[in-house]
């Protein structure tokens, strides 16, 4: 009789939850946070893949390469054309670059661990320099800097990784540096006024009647450094940012965790399985392995608490769920029904968030070697600039050769031969070895389109052709399908000041009658405010102590 609600499993299920918690204390495994704090500290501070735009305008045979510099005696950032000439635009595509981010495979450009990036296990303590009063703690401040600086990063296997809550600056010293290609890929609220976006960008948001002028807004773009907010990193991003010339200006916290390879053979097993597919050697479908590891760090990672609890009620209860501190909205359903959405108070963490956090920033971090410790140091940067930089990968435009094709890609660019022909096959495919496996390679890259001519207007809105052939284009809002949108669109946005308008048609049902929604938007708008957008359409980042008064064009 006492048994009868007890399940024959429960025994079973209990022993497999205790063995696997064992498992994962035996080999350092990831396990669930059940510090609010800690929870919370990465919660809030994960950050999704980058979407920007560098250079607007790039025309092959128009178009000159251009650069900022910043002069640190009158306090200026300079837009300047150089002499080169855009002979057409590469866009170059990591190979599955979440999963390579968290398979702790080996690559020699990582001069962190031997190589190898970690990831990091159960949660093991955080350290709080500063109390409930604001009262700074020296003595945990300095230990949390030892933990950031210390030169066991240099050295195998490690036993701990951290995550940290600093502010960077950048000194004056290194603003040429990294201004034509911001390091910090962080979210940043500011206000879409004159002063902050510039003249340019808010004359157009302000002829077109754009709503979110004047208005406040939280971005992520690409920065210099932390612009005086306290911001987290992962340990590779942060020594990354301080070994290529940013400080630390404060620390706030520092959280450690166990370290690990564990996942390492899960992505080359899946790799392979899906390199095989491509290769021809198997039969299946290589976007099972490939949604598999890319959504295996956590797809819930990115997910806010704002919308974690939505029910039904009837109007009664609909009084009183108004009248509870944690009501966020409702909306009417029909005479007596509303969909209410709560914020609870409580926290319940289904995913081991840690992984998710370092995953993002790992790849942030290997985008940032890409760029830095490779092309940086054997290509002409006066003969290159960057146009859209996207979550994996990023367009260039290329002053090459005007007489070669457009598949030269960076061939007539290079300043450092011997550096290039010794490493570019440990990003690039190999074409003596010119295989599947190769090209689709674990932490490695290939150029994923050619063209002659790219106009971006804004982030994930842009196109690219060839004369009148179109080789690519994206928009946001709409479908490109149901909306007739052509390159020459792109074009009038920025040469007239225009905005296109577009439709939506969706299918909805209401009450057991469905209904054809057309819904008006603009499908094409200029509007790019996470830079300041200049006259000539390069675009600078925001920089603490200079606003867009601050910016000219030479």
């Amino acid at each position: 009789e006492c048994n009868v609600l007890r399940n024959r499993n429960d025994e079973k299920i209990t022993k497999l939850r205790i063995q696997l918690k064992k498992f994962c204390k035996q080999n350092h495994l990831p396990t669930l946070i059940n510090d609010e704090k800690e929870y919370y500290g990465l919660r809030n501070n994960i950050t999704g893949g980058i979407s920007n735009v560098l250079h607007r305008v790039n025309i092959r045979g128009e178009t000159p390469i251009n650069k900022l510099r910043y002069d640190a005696i009158n306090n200026k950032v300079i837009s300047y054309d150089t002499t080169n000439i855009i002979s057409h635009v590469v866009g170059i595509d990591f190979n599955s670059l979440y999963p390579s981010s968290f398979s702790s495979t080996k690559h020699e450009f990582n001069k962190y661990h031997d190589g190898i990036m970690y990831m990091p296990g159960s949660f093991i303590r955080r350290y709080e320099v500063y109390d409930e009063d604001g009262n700074k703690n020296y003595k945990t401040y300095n230990r949390c800097k030892r933990i950031i600086l210390d030169n066991e990063r240099f050295k195998p296997n490690p036993k701990y990784l951290f995550k940290a809550e600093v502010k960077l600056l950048c000194p004056k010293s290194k603003v040429n540096y990294f201004i034509n290609f911001p390091p910090v890929f962080r979210n940043i609220e500011f206000k879409n006024d004159e002063n902050t976006i510039g003249s340019y960008m808010y004359n157009y948001m302000k002829d077109n009647k754009l709503k979110s002028i004047d208005k406040d807004e939280k971005k992520l773009t690409m920065l210099l450094d932390t612009c005086g907010d306290y911001q987290t990193f992962s340990n590779y991003y942060l020594w990354f940012l301080l070994d290529h010339g940013l400080v630390i200006e404060d620390i706030k916290s520092v959280s450690l965790y166990e370290a690990h390879n564990g996942f390492n053979s899960f992505v080359e097993e899946f790799m392979k399985k899906r390199q095989d597919i491509i290769a021809g050697k198997v039969k299946g479908n290589e976007k099972f392995y490939k949604i598999s590891m890319n959504g295996s760090y956590g797809y819930d990672g990115m997910n806010t608490e704002k919308f974690a609890k939505i029910k039904i009620c009837d109007k009664n209860k609909l009084y009183t769920t108004i009248l509870s501190d944690t009501y966020i909205d409702a909306i009417e359903l029909n005479d007596d029904n509303y969909l209410v959405q709560q914020n609870p108070k409580h926290f319940k963490c289904n995913t081991c968030l840690q992984e998710a956090f370092w995953t993002l920033d790992n790849a942030k971090y290997w985008y940032l070697v890409f760029y830095y410790d490779f092309l940086d140091k054997c290509l002409d940067m006066k003969r290159i600039h960057a146009n859209t930089v996207e979550t994996d990968s990023v367009y260039f435009s290329v002053s090459g050769s005007m007489d070669c094709p457009i598949n030269q890609a960076l061939e007539y660019v290079i300043k450092d031969k011997e550096f290039y022909d010794n490493n570019v096959y440990k990003f690039m495919p190999n074409p003596q070895i010119n295989n599947t496996y190769d090209t689709k390679k674990i932490l490695g890259c290939c150029v994923e389109k050619y063209g002659e001519s790219q106009i971006a207007l804004a982030p994930k809105c842009y196109t690219i052709f060839n004369g009148d052939v179109v080789k690519a284009m994206k928009l946001k809002g709409v479908s490109l399908k149901k909306n007739n949108i052509t390159k020459d669109d792109y074009k009038d946005i920025i040469t007239k000041g225009c905005v296109k308008t577009g439709k939506n048609i969706n299918l909805q049902v209401y009450q057991g009658h469905m209904s054809k929604i057309t819904v008006n938007k603009n499908a094409l708008t200029g509007l790019h405010n996470k830079m300041i957008v200049l006259e000539n359409q390069s675009c600078v980042p925001f920089i603490r102590g200079l606003t867009a008064d601050n910016v000219i064009v030479e």
